[in-house]
This record gives structure tokens, sequence and C-alpha cells, in this order.
């Protein structure tokens, strides 16, 4: 005997057209089919493409900047559509979310309300992460216990409200991703609205800041935080500028001392472009569901820079415990990919020892800390108003510093600066690069007064550098640049 038709619902084009249809069946189950010339239905979907239910009104809010609920099942998107929201859902159920659903929802507002189960939960996370890297914002909820879903949820006289942010995925199951090489080749290089602080702080990328106590960590953070909403010079990269908004989460220091931070390095202004996080007792976002779940909720704001001040205090655990510092960081570089912020992470360093040099090594804890970061530099103090900024790691090798050791000066008034006399005794090469780097097209006599080096010298150090210049026939008017990589070339 075959199954009975318990409902079916309809699929439609953009144009309103009848896709096809998703049957339930009694006892149990679920067919999809097609209509046919006769308008009977045809059980095959061959040429038939996969559409978001009720599509029409899906594009519709998109138009209108309206957000878009994103439930599993039609059941929950008809419950909301009476509510007058726009819901959709796609077909299949749990784990069956395809790519054209992803680009339908690009620049849109979305929030999905998953399932309360475990299926639910990871299909609404795997959806999240998928629009995120598309869609403008995206918020994921579950129904408040012990309801299944958001009908169950409504039906108990609950608002929408009500809804319970949905914590991060859990950090025990890393994204696999697979890539072409033609897909990797089409990967979109970085635009001017990534770099924060030009190529030192990147959208989405990890900034590790270690240092021993009161040696500055938290006052080269908070300057990086000024450069990039001033957009004015930080050490020889610029800000951003341009509207920037930043969050500084601070455990660990008093309110009047956060205040006094804030009125040294001249962010008492950013009124409407900083907020702060304060929770002076800590956070135990190993270990505790509602402090991520809140964090979680106020990343959602949208934020250019997150500043988590210090790293030992945002959990309760073991700092040398490998797996606990790598679930932990695994949590916020979830955060950072999907709500596309850069991190900066200040962390304590272990007590210097005598006669050992100052290195990576000496940031507390585990290395799983540092292990998956783009950028981690060294702050370390010399005497009152100098301290050398040691450059441990460059993930991406686009800064060119990496085991150098700069020397900066320090003040209350203009935070730190390079040393000029530091940059006097670096070698004539190592100026040249740096120069050309960072303002390719140089003539001779313009590095001359940027390095302080005789032409002599310089020729020959062009040679060694293997510069390429634009073909003047007098050495005078030829304009210098470091030659491409071979990265850039192919890319050419």
């Amino acid at each position: 005997m075959p199954p009975r038709v318990a409902s079916r619902t309809p699929f439609h084009a953009a144009d309103g057209t009848t896709l096809y249809w998703e049957e339930r069946l009694d006892p149990k189950g679920f067919r999809l089919c097609r209509p046919g010339p006769d308008g009977s239905a045809i059980y095959n979907m061959d040429g038939v493409r996969r559409v978001l239910y009720r599509l029409p009104e899906v594009l519709a809010a998109l138009a209108a900047d309206q957000w878009v609920l994103v439930v599993e099942g039609p059941k929950d998107a008809d419950t909301l559509r009476a509510l007058g929201k726009t819901a959709t859902t796609n077909v299949g159920g749990a784990g069956k979310w395809l790519p054209e659903y992803t680009d339908v929802l690009r620049g849109a507002k979305v929030a999905i309300i998953a399932d309360a189960d475990e299926p639910g939960r990871k299909h609404a996370l795997a959806v999240a992460c998928e629009l995120s890297a598309v869609a403008r914002k995206v918020l994921v909820y579950e129904p408040a216990p012990p309801h299944k879903d958001v009908t169950d949820h409504l039906a108990a006289d609950l608002e929408l409200n009500a809804l319970i942010p949905l914590a991060a995925q859990p950090v025990d199951a890393p994204e696999i991703c697979v890539l072409s090489v033609a897909e990797l080749m089409d990967t979109p290089e970085l635009d001017e609205h990534d770099k924060l602080l030009d190529v030192l702080v990147l959208r989405g990328a990890r900034l590790v800041i270690g240092a021993h106590t009161g040696e500055g960590k938290t006052s080269w953070g908070l300057q990086v935080l000024r450069s990039v909403l001033h957009g004015d010079d930080f050490l020889g990269w610029r800000g951003l500028g341009n509207g920037a908004r930043a969050l500084v989460i601070d455990v660990e220091q008093g309110r009047r001392t956060v205040k006094r931070r804030f009125l040294e390095m001249g962010l008492a202004d950013y009124r409407d472009q900083i907020k702060l996080v304060w929770v002076p007792d800590g956070l135990a976002l190993d270990s505790d569901k509602r402090h991520v779940a809140q964090i979680e909720e106020i990343l959602t704001e949208q934020w250019d820079l997150v500043i988590a001040d210090p790293l030992y205090k945002l959990h309760r655990g073991d700092a040398n415990d490998e797996r606990k510092a790598v679930d932990l960081m695994r949590l916020f570089d979830r955060w950072r990919t999907r709500f596309g912020f850069a991190l900066i992470l200040p962390m304590h360093c272990r007590k210097p020892q005598a006669g050992l040099k100052f290195s990576i090594h000496d940031i507390t804890g585990s290395s799983g800390y540092t292990r998956g970061a783009e950028v981690v530099v060294g702050l370390q103090r010399v005497k009152k108003g100098y301290a050398f900024l040691h450059w441990w790691k460059d993930r991406e090798g686009d800064l060119g510093c990496i085991n150098e050791r700069w020397g900066l000066l320090f003040d209350q008034e203009r935070g730190f600066r390079r040393d000029p006399g530091d940059l006097e005794r670096r070698p004539v090469s190592e100026r040249v690069r740096s120069v050309l780097e960072g303002s390719p097209g140089m003539t001779l006599d313009e590095l001359r007064d940027e390095t302080e080096a005789k032409q002599s010298t310089l020729r020959r150090v062009l040679v060694d550098l293997g510069a390429t210049h634009d073909g003047a026939r007098l050495v005078a008017d030829r304009h210098w640049q470091m030659p491409p990589t071979l990265w850039e070339a192919s890319l050419a």
C-alpha cells in the first residue's frame, strides 16, 4: 500500500512559479516531486534547481532591507509568517543547506532559529558559518527550554525576544575546508577596508602582545586602537579611520584605572565608536555557557577591532593545559571569522630569567595561545621611557620585520614611537628595503634623504636587493621599487 500524503508544501521560483513540492508522508517520511505538464506530480527532480522556501517573499524582504528568519522546516516558517515575519527554510531539513541558498542571502540581515536538539544546533551553526562570509549580519537563537522548536516556543505564549542566543559551535569540532587550486586562486585579496592598521592589524586576524606586568602591553594595545579609529600613524603603519568601531573587554583593571588609561591615550572623545565590557573579576569562557552567550551577543553588534585584556582572566582553567588553550582560541577564532573583527590579545609573560633571551616562549601558558595567531610581538621595558619591541611571529610574511628588535620611546603625551637612533643603526640594506616596501617609486636623492646613506652605497645596495626601476635614461631620474614576489608576479 503506497504511503499517504499528509501535506504538500510548494517551493516557488522568484516569479512565483511552482518548481517542486515537498510531501510529508503518513506515518513518517518526506519526498520531493515536481509538477508535470498536466499539473500531476512527477516523482523525480531531473533538472530542477533547489530554492529557499517562499523565495519571492525573501527577495522582497531583501529589497526592503528587512530581517530574514531562517528556520528548520516549512511548519516553523509558516508559524513566523503568520506573525508578519519573513521566514524561510531549505528543503530536506537539517544538514541539507546548499551554496545557492547562501548566494540568495548575500548582504542580508539574517536571524537563524535552531531546533533545540543536537542535529538542529549543528545545522544552524553550519548555516551561520556559511552566511557569515556573505551576509551583513547573522544571529543564531534557539527556543527557551523545554520547547523543541520556534512553533512550540510561541505556542507557550513566549515572545520572540525570549529566544536564547545560541553559543558558539563546540570547540572540539573544527570546520574542514577543501579547496581546489582554482578556488584558492580565486580567493579575494585583502582590500583597504580589511587593513585596520595597514598590514599590522587585519580584519579577521589575531595579534598577541606579550609583556611582563606593568611594561606597557595595555597602553600599546590602546595606542593601536587610537590609530585605527583616528586614521593616524603607529610605528609606520596607517590606521583605517573612517568611522571604525571597537570593543574593549577589560577583565582586570578597576574602573578608575580604565578611565585614566582612556584619557591618557586620547580615547575619551570616541564616545560612539568604542564600547567597554568591564568585568574586573574575569570571565569563564572555557566553562560558563552564559558568559559565552553574553559575549557572543555583544559581538553581533559588528566591531572592527576587539581587544580582550588580559587573556589569562578570560578563562578559569589551567593556563598550561594545551587542550583548554586550543579550545579557547578556537572559540575566539570562530568569532573573529564569523563577525569579521581584528582581535588583539594582551598576555602576561613569565618572570624574566637572568641570562636567557626574551622570546615567544616567555609568554605565560600553553603555546596554543600563540600558535594560530597571525602576529605575535613582545614588549620589554629597558628603562623608564624606553622599551624594545620584539617581532616574534609574522604568519603571512607581510610585515617584513620578523625576528627584529625595535627600540621604542614612550611618554604619556605621545605614547610609543620609533627611536630615531635605532633606525640609524640599522644596516643600510634593511633601511632601503623598509623604505621601498613602504613607499615604492623613490629616486636616489629621496632614498638618500630617507636613509641617510651615501649614493654610492645606495647603488650597490639596490643591486644587491634586486630592486627595479622605471627605466629612466638618467640614473637620477629613476624611480626604484622592490621586485615583486613570486606570488605577486603569478597574480599579475
